[in-house]
């Protein structure tokens, strides 16, 4: 059984991914195009996507879905600042 973050992250992820791909229609796969490094202290999260340059960011999450949900609510306020995320 998944403990509550595990599962209010992943669902936090599907929010941001719905908000990302109906934003950005052309991003046509939102898991691929978002890679993770680090460790639980500090993650790095790469957004390639078609038509923007890569984005990149930094900082302290709880594991890689955690990190690319953070990711991607910032690129959607860089990108789309008109736009209210999850």
């Amino acid at each position: 059984m998944a403990d509550i973050n595990t599962v209010f992250t992943r669902e936090l992820l599907k929010i941001v991914h719905r908000d990302v791909r109906n934003t950005f229609p052309e991003i046509t796969n939102v898991v691929q195009a978002a890679s993770v490094t680090g460790d639980r202290h500090c993650s790095f999260v790469e957004i390639d996507t078609p038509n923007r340059p890569r984005f990149y960011w930094e900082g302290r999450a709880d594991s890689a879905t955690h990190a690319r949900a953070e990711a991607w609510q910032a690129f959607l306020r860089k990108y789309a600042p008109e736009r209210e995320t999850a």
